[in-house]
């Protein structure tokens, strides 16, 4: 019995140590084996980490969109921890480093006073830290500010000055801010503003009416009250997109977006509903793999319009197309004085399918024209994955395993640690099916398999069942002994 115990124990932990080393991939389980390779031929970087773009091929053939079945592999089949990283998705939880906010501001000074174009509100913000370096201020307004459009005209200063001392420093830009609605539900408002980089403790800014608007005749409030100012330091940084740190926050702005075209298919107008339905198509064999925005290319004639948008995304199967909302929002075009702007795309969850169903409701307005193409965005996936020898020789990418489940590695822990190194890229190539691939038979019932047993066996049990019906409805009725008695008894009488 201790022998047992003993020999169950030991099993126990070889288990343990077998689960902490790498495993081992049997590729037969797995549907297609894609090569990596490095770009040019040969490893060039001193890192030991890399980075691989999924391409729609590969991605189309993961059977979970979680990518739960993907394994990189060394030469002898052994698994090659990797992260997964998305495009517009954080991965982890690592600190951005393209925006630097600092404190909010002290408001010393918030008046009117006469300007040019009637009255200018003026503020005088105090920097709470010395000589910090800040190139932009984000204004929170009051809700009491509404439709309004300002030239802002910035000042500086290193000592304490009133609102209208000739002393400010004006720095030579001057940024445009505004608040636009209306009673359809359109809101848009840009109330941060960039400049020169600058370190000076106080800073002035005049709120003027624009020029713009005046030329134009334009009159309404135009009002603005400003609540909070915070300063802030913005940096476009030149390895944008190139080191680990970008990927993980899913700043990929070194690269290329994916932008793929959409063509028009159909245009239907339903009057029962009063919208435009369009159907979008691509020529790319696998669809649209991953995509998360469409820009609608109106016809450049169409202005001042805004319409509320369902979009649909179509999967194509053997009964036709099925239809699955996927998002929706609003299209609009307006040019006025007071606000002129666009907006023509509508965002949603990463989403793959062949066709997209746009719907604009018209309402009782004229419906819409539009050009034959619109955009689709897509969505980068990638693997980093890092690799001491960094010899790529037999290093393989296997995906297309319906058992399979996401896995766990270390490196999802620890990768936060190397967001400042610079991944070198290596490519996806030779995507074909696996020829080891052993596509298991799935288990079929015994129902399934004797279909023919059951129905001939479900019949049988019927003419069973209508045969002693038969029988015993054909039985003759038997007389009762005992009410035979009584009758004679009667009869004798």
């Amino acid at each position: 019995m201790f022998k047992k115990i003993s020999c169950a124990l030991c099993a126990v932990t070889l288990l343990f140590a077998q689960t902490a080393t790498a495993e081992t991939v049997s590729i037969t389980q797995w549907a297609t084996v894609a090569d990596i390779s490095p770009v040019g031929g040969a490893v060039t970087g001193a890192s030991e980490w890399f980075l691989v773009e999924l391409p729609g091929e590969i991605v189309k053939k993961s059977t979970n969109p979680s990518l739960s079945d993907i394994r990189l592999i060394d030469s002898a089949n052994t698994e090659i921890p990797y992260v997964v990283v998305r495009q517009g998705d954080a991965t982890v939880a690592v600190e951005g480093k393209v925006v630097s906010e600092g404190k909010s501001a002290k408001i010393l000074e918030n008046t009117l006073d006469r300007g040019p174009r009637g009255q200018d509100r003026i503020m005088v913000l105090e920097i709470p830290l010395e000589g910090k370096v800040y190139n932009g201020i984000n204004l929170q307004t009051s809700p009491n500010s509404d439709n309004f459009r300002k030239v802002v005209h910035i000042a500086v200063s290193d000592v304490q000055l009133g609102a209208t001392s000739p002393a400010w420093r004006e720095i030579e830009s001057k940024p445009v801010i505004y608040n636009y609605s209306d009673k359809q539900g359109l809101y848009v408002e840009k109330t941060k503003f960039n400049f020169i980089p600058a370190t000076s403790r106080y800073i002035r800014l005049r709120f003027e009416q624009d020029p713009a608007l005046a030329a134009a005749g334009v009159q309404f409030t135009n009002n603005i009250v400003v609540e909070s100012a915070r300063v802030i330091y913005e940096s476009d940084t030149t390895n944008q997109g190139v080191a680990i740190g970008n990927y993980l926050t899913g700043q990929w702005l070194a690269e290329s977006d994916v932008v793929q075209p959409a063509g028009i298919q159909s245009v239907t107008e339903n009057t029962s509903t009063k919208s435009t339905e369009i159907i979008y198509k691509t020529d790319n064999l696998f669809g649209f793999v991953g995509a998360n925005k469409i820009t609608i290319k109106v016809d450049k004639d169409e202005t001042n319009f805004k319409r509320q948008v369902t979009v649909l995304a179509g999967v194509q199967d053997g009964l036709g197309i099925t239809w699955k909302s996927i998002g929706a929002g609003q299209i609009y075009r307006i040019y006025s004085p007071v606000f002129q702007g666009e907006s023509t795309n509508i965002t949603f969850p990463p989403t793959s399918a062949n066709y997209f169903k746009v719907i604009v409701q018209n309402n009782n307005d004229t419906a819409l024209k539009f050009d034959t193409i619109a955009a689709v965005d897509i969505q980068k996936t990638a693997l980093l994955f890092k690799k001491s020898d960094k010899d790529l020789t037999g290093v393989k990418l296997v995906i297309g395993n319906k058992d399979a489940i996401t896995p766990t590695y270390e490196i999802q822990k620890t990768v936060s640690y190397f967001e400042s190194t610079k991944p070198e890229r290596v490519l996806i190539q030779n995507v074909k099916d696996n020829p080891l691939y052993n596509n298991a038979a799935p288990e079929v019932s015994f129902g399934q398999k004797y279909k023919w047993l059951l129905n001939v066996a479900l019949i049988v049990f019927v003419l069973l069942i209508v045969l002693l019906g038969w029988k015993w409805r054909a039985k003759p009725e038997v007389a009762n002994p005992a009410q035979n008695g009584i009758n004679n008894s009667n009869n004798e009488n």
